[in-house]
């Protein structure tokens, strides 16, 4: 009864990080959890993911989206085109208000 027990929990743990991720994906806006459903193949999160990075990087000029999205470039999923994305983040890490941002330090100028 112990294993069943165990796998039983498990599922549900599962399932629960899924909706988790699905929730901050599809209510929050967060292009990270997108690109993580992404890349289990929620072909729905990979449209969030190209719908957000397009709004918050592009349209926002937002590095962290940026950044997410250009880290994509390796990873299974039908995410968008990344490069880019990388374009966008190198030219965003440029402007003097972002070079000490995060997702700007590994940047050179």
């Amino acid at each position: 009864m112990g294993v069943l027990s165990a796998i039983l929990f498990s599922t549900i743990l599962l399932a629960n990080c899924g909706s988790e991720e699905s929730d901050s994906c599809f209510q929050q806006d967060r292009i990270g959890s997108c690109k993580y459903l992404c890349e289990k193949g929620n072909e729905e999160a990979c449209l969030e993911e190209a719908e957000l990075g397009q709004s918050q990087c592009f349209e926002n000029g937002d590095p962290a989206a940026c950044n997410l999205v250009c880290q994509t470039q390796n990873l299974s999923g039908a995410h968008p085109e990344a490069e880019p994305y990388c374009e966008k983040h190198r030219e965003l890490c440029k402007l003097e208000k972002n070079k000490d941002s995060f997702d700007c330090e590994m940047i050179d100028s």
